[in-house]
């Protein structure tokens, strides 16, 4: 069976990128494998620039990252059932995982997990220069696994 995997995050998400995965269902079949995850990389720098604007104990601090993943988690879960309902609509079977942590990490895992065909995820815009200084987490995941990959840049 050819599953493909869409990838949603914190970080990037793009209504062409759930167009494109669903073109793919259509045209290849298989299962659609809808991944939400929520970035801990993004969860972390938003923490931190609130944290160095404002005087936080340890506790309170704990408590604001937290609400943040929450929120995060709420929102993920949402968009999640927008789409498994258009999906079904569309006649294709679905199934949705719903993880935290580091991006790269958590794709390659569901990648190997689910047996992907192909990956559709959504790419920020950066420069070169950023990609080579910082690297870059979908060139990780495909050095690291064998499926097609269709990145569909954010706007």
């Amino acid at each position: 069976m050819k599953n493909t995997l869409l990838v949603l995050s914190t970080a990037a998400q793009s209504p062409k990128a759930i167009d494109v995965a669903f073109e793919r269902v259509r045209t290849q079949g298989g299962k659609l494998i809808i991944l939400f995850i929520v970035d801990q990389a993004m969860t972390t720098s938003i923490f931190d620039r609130l944290e160095g604007n404002m005087a936080m104990g340890d506790q309170p601090g704990q408590e604001v990252q937290e609400a943040l993943v929450r929120e995060y988690q709420r929102q993920g879960e949402q968009q999640l059932s927008e789409i498994v309902a258009r999906a079904e609509q569309a006649g294709m079977a679905t199934e949705t995982v719903f993880k935290a942590g580091d991006f790269a990490e958590q794709c390659i895992q569901i990648i190997r997990e689910y047996d992907i065909a192909a990956a559709v995820v959504t790419r920020s815009r950066r420069s070169q220069l950023s990609r080579f200084i910082f690297g870059s987490p979908i060139k990780r995941i495909q050095d690291n696994v064998s499926c097609d990959f269709e990145i569909v840049d954010l706007d």
